[in-house]
């Protein structure tokens, strides 16, 4: 058979975007330390954990939710 083999493709978004989450837990680790200023909102902080919820009530349901914030 003629073709290509390509390598393994990347599932995870840690796997995919790995770079992004060292440097998003080197800011957090600093930040916790008080070495550099905390640049997550409040409003970042609520509106992923409304998502979540969400997400999770979709998945237990299997139909798709509204969003309240």
């Amino acid at each position: 058979m003629n073709g290509t083999k390509l390598p393994n493709p990347l599932y995870s978004f840690p796997e995919q975007f790995a770079d992004s989450y060292r440097i998003e837990l080197e800011h957090f680790a600093d930040a916790a330390k008080g070495k550099a200023p905390c640049e997550i909102e409040e409003a970042h902080v609520l509106a992923c954990e409304a998502a979540v919820k969400v997400a999770e009530r979709s998945l237990e349901s299997g139909e798709p939710q509204a969003v309240e914030m």
